[in-house]
């Protein structure tokens, strides 16, 4: 039986010649994470070299571990120099590879009996004769042999091969053991890594970051989750329910909902709430989310969270809001005909004057993206359908002059029709919005000016419009439609006689002096309006354009344009803006007088399901209140006729009663009173209170994102003068001069989305100069707004 399985084992030995095997990227992978290779000599290694030699009595005894061209040992007892200081050999010297290659024992009595060794260097440099040697298998791969060499014959007994075999399992044992560690230790470091990076992360976003076991209790929170509640890592540890002192009253409830309801199910848990600054006590909007962390059997054995300040967000989302109603007060209160349609072109919204010119209704519209299309003249129709649809396809800017029939006459009016995309952060369009503008008359103007051109050489003698040559202030060509309208003759030409600064009236002849510098510097002067002192001493209204000769330099034609027709029509419109603002005051007195008794009504049967429709209303009305009174001082200044009474203002006292007004209303802004005006100025209290009422109010307004109004007073012997100034919005440079002027509005992207109609500070310009005194506007875009009034004192 002995020799049998001796046999066994040499005749194995044998087949394992073909070294093929040792070059298998998966056993050298795993001899690779031994980390044996070229490491110095280990106790527990020498002891089993040690051991085998002894009991076996023979000279040389190995653990050879095989590289894919070396041999190298870990451990070594009775190998010959230079072999011994190298610790390696070359595979030429090895019979440990056809071990390796075999994964199976080799036993040799003789080497050089042996033809596969017959030419092995280990015969003659080393003296190998006998050898006996285990493969050390680990991972099912044989990374080299245990070994005993001897340097004469031997025929090893089954006690020699039983113990070398039990030796080698024990050097394997030992291997693998060192693999198990090391990769024990890897994942031990790579945890504590992660933990580590998880730490640093959590320290580094900008959230809350906090994590959680399964049953609800917090096992860390994050420094800035502490920083922002004012609490303790100790303290969210302690108490399950700890973190919802920190939620606002009216969102525990959904919260603690949610959060049981996650914990039951598993399910990722997202919330919406608010939680208070545990040191300023101000509640901020946060996003809560949070997700399970489950273990190889499905088990949750964690949760990590995250809440997310989302406070801007949400205050973005209110201002979007009150900004789309504001657009649609807008939309309805512009002269022109408005609409917006989704992407694919279907109108959404079109406003009331609309609706009212053609007859459509918004259902009409809305299931039809073409119905549009029968309100547009047959010969206009093919172009517009082509241009919109090319708007559509590329999002380029749509705009077309086209006709459009009046819904209740079939009249066609000239329009021209815009409409710009809105498009998303992808930037994919949401909407589209536009506008239709009635042009008719301009269009009917160019075409007149077209004819006037082609009749240039005739326009001399045209009776429309007046024309005259100047040569410095004296007038030495007309017209006979300029003389006409003066009264002057020929012979008043011819003499001399017609000179345009005696024709000036006083009131305008700065501007008239102005437009001839304008003239002087740039060849032309813009047209601008005057009266001319006719020869018997009418006075005419005119519009006066002109440019230079560009052959006499010294020389400038005129145009007059009899302005006559034009101002009588200002003067209607002006009479009935008076008149309807007259009209509508009625009315409206009634309507504010019916709210009041209902709401007093309401609350007498202690009825408050229509209070908020009630308020809406009020609401309203004070609106179109302050709109009509608007309208009405614009009228009456514009008449001169509005009215002011002389009496001693407490300006310290009026300014007090006008922010204590406004900061109730405006909770969101600090208004701020510093310094003092006195009690010695004369005008009209209420006139006065108008002027800070609004820009107080204007401040504010155009401050949204600003927490302080500030107004300045300080008085000298002579006058008093107040600052009201905004952080807000600020006014383009080039826009500062207009704002006084009657219907004026800054424009900008911001300022689009406030309402108003540029009445408010024409009318303070007004107010200010009646009393003497001087308005003036610092401004810079984005930091805000200075208007500074100043006004006589005038002491009793």
């Amino acid at each position: 039986m002995v020799m049998s399985s001796k046999k066994s084992l040499q005749s194995k030995g044998e087949e394992g010649k073909d070294s093929s095997n040792l070059t298998d990227a998966e056993r050298l992978r795993v001899l690779a994470k031994s980390k044996l290779l070229d490491s110095a000599s280990e106790e527990v290694y020498d002891r089993f070299t040690k051991l085998a030699a002894m009991l076996l009595n023979s000279p040389v005894s190995l653990v050879s571990l095989v590289d894919k061209d070396r041999q190298y040992f870990k451990s070594y007892y009775g190998l010959p120099e230079p072999w011994a200081s190298q610790q390696q050999m070359p595979l030429s010297h090895s019979f440990c590879q056809y071990v390796v290659s075999s994964n199976q024992p080799l036993i040799v009595t003789d080497a050089r009996e042996k033809a596969f060794l017959e030419h092995n260097l280990a015969i003659p440099d080393v003296g190998t004769i006998a050898y006996l040697g285990f493969p050390l298998v680990v991972e099912n791969q044989a990374l080299g042999s245990f070994c005993v060499i001897d340097t004469k014959p031997h025929a090893w007994s089954e006690r020699e091969i039983g113990i070398v075999r039990e030796l080698a399992s024990f050097v394997t044992t030992e291997i693998a053991l060192r693999i198990e560690i090391a990769e024990h230790q890897q994942v031990t470091e790579r945890l504590q890594e992660s933990e580590q990076n998880f730490r640093v992360l959590s320290e580094t976003v900008p959230q809350l970051v906090w994590t959680m076991f399964p049953n609800g209790r917090r096992d860390y929170v994050n420094q800035r989750w502490c920083d922002y509640t004012g609490s303790t890592r100790e303290r969210m540890q302690s108490d399950r329910w700890a973190h919802f002192q920190f939620i606002h009253p009216d969102d525990r409830e959904g919260n603690r909902a949610f959060w049981q309801h996650a914990l039951q199910t598993g399910e990722p848990f997202e919330s919406e709430h608010r939680l208070r600054n545990g040191h300023t006590g101000t509640y901020r909007w946060f996003l809560a989310r949070a997700m399970p962390v489950r273990n190889e059997t499905g088990e949750i054995v964690k949760w990590f969270g995250t809440a997310t300040d989302i406070d801007e967000q949400k205050r973005a989302e209110q201002q979007l809001k009150e900004s789309e109603e504001n657009w649609r007060v807008l939309a309805e209160t512009m002269p022109q005909l408005v609409w917006s349609t989704g992407p694919d072109g279907v109108h959404e919204y079109t406003n009331q004057r609309w609706r009212d010119y053609t007859g459509l209704t918004p259902e009409q519209v809305q299931n039809n993206r073409w119905a549009h299309l029968q309100l547009i003249h047959p010969d206009d129709r093919e172009g517009t359908r082509a241009l919109w649809q090319h708007a559509l396809d590329t999002g380029a800017m749509y705009e077309h002059e086209e006709r459009l029939s009046n819904g209740q006459t079939g009249a066609y009016r000239w329009f021209l029709v815009r409409a710009m995309s809105i498009r998303d952060e992808a930037g994919q369009i949401v909407k589209w919005f536009g506008t239709c503008t009635d042009i008719d008359d301009q269009k009917r103007m160019q075409e007149a000016l077209r004819e006037s051109q082609e009749r240039a050489s005739v326009l001399m003698n045209s009776n429309i419009i007046g024309i005259f040559v100047e040569e410095g202030e004296q007038i030495v060509d007309a017209n006979d439609t300029f003389l006409r309208m003066t009264g002057y003759t020929r012979e008043d030409l011819r003499a001399g006689r017609i000179n345009w600064r005696h024709m000036t009236p006083p009131e305008y002849l700065a501007r008239t002096q102005q437009a001839h510098q304008e003239l002087a510097t740039q060849q032309s002067m813009t047209p601008y309006e005057k009266e001319y002192v006719c020869q018997d001493g009418s006075r005419l209204p005119v519009l006066v354009g002109g440019i230079v000769f560009q052959h006499h330099p010294l020389q400038a034609i005129t145009f007059v344009l009899d302005n006559s027709a034009r101002k009588e029509l200002e003067q209607r419109k002006d009479d009935f803006i008076s008149m309807a603002s007259h009209e509508l005051r009625g009315p409206l007195t009634a309507l504010k007088l019916q709210t009041t008794l209902l709401r007093r009504q309401l609350a007498k049967q202690g009825t408050q399901a229509s209070a908020p429709a009630l308020s809406s209303m009020e609401t309203q009305i004070n609106k179109v209140t302050r709109l009509v009174e608007e309208l009405l001082d614009v009228s009456k200044i514009q008449a001169g006729r509005l009215e002011y009474v002389q009496e001693t203002v407490d300006l310290d006292a009026l300014l007090r009663e006008i922010t204590e007004t406004l900061q109730q209303s405006s909770p969101s802004h600090t208004l701020v009173v510093r310094g003092t005006g006195g009690t010695g100025l004369i005008g009209d209290r209420d006139r006065l209170g108008q002027v800070f009422t609004n820009l107080i109010s204007n401040a504010i307004k155009y401050s949204p994102n600003a927490e302080t109004v500030e107004m300045d007073l300080s008085a000298s012997e002579d006058a008093v003068t107040v600052c009201v100034c905004d952080h807000g919005l600020g006014i383009p440079r080039e826009q500062r001069d207009k704002i006084f002027e009657r219907f004026y509005r800054v424009s900008g992207p911001n300022q689009k989305a406030i309402p108003g109609l540029g009445m408010g500070l024409y009318i303070v310009a007004e107010i200010v100069r009646h009393h003497g005194g001087s308005i003036t506007v610092e401004s810079e875009v984005g930091k805000g707004s200075t208007f500074q009034v100043t006004l006589p004192m005038k002491r009793v």
